[in-house]
């Protein structure tokens, strides 16, 4: 329980750098021809929120380009939102693998104990 409240601790982290370059981002896409014909098209049923993350994800080498033409503090607050986003998951995983073999081990015990409380008279 504790590795997963340092894990949300580590993404609020993640998120704080994040919110630093997203509304420069956003109205970056939202001022693009691309993004503009796609939402009148294909993303009319959307919200603009949704049109705008969807947009970043269909469109990654346009955004990478926009990054490239930040500031460097804009691209290293970039780089410290993946590092805290990937320590997370990386926490995350790992807990989530020592809970598995927490399980597989007292199971087994679980499984010795019965044989041996059968084995005896």
């Amino acid at each position: 329980m504790a590795l997963a409240g340092v894990s949300v601790v580590l993404k609020t982290i993640a998120g704080i750098y994040k919110n630093i370059y997203s509304s420069d981002l956003n109205a970056w896409v939202k001022v693009q021809p691309q993004f503009l014909e796609w939402a009148q098209t294909e993303g009319i049923k959307l919200t603009t929120k949704v049109q705008v993350r969807d947009w970043i994800l269909m469109n990654k080498e346009a955004v990478k380009g926009w990054f490239a033409q930040q500031s460097d503090l804009i691209q290293q607050t970039r780089v410290m939102e993946t590092a805290w986003t990937n320590y997370s998951g990386y926490l995350m995983l790992g807990t989530a693998y020592a809970l598995s073999g927490l399980i597989i081990i007292r199971m087994l015990q679980g499984i010795n104990a019965e044989r041996r409380r059968c084995i005896m008279p």
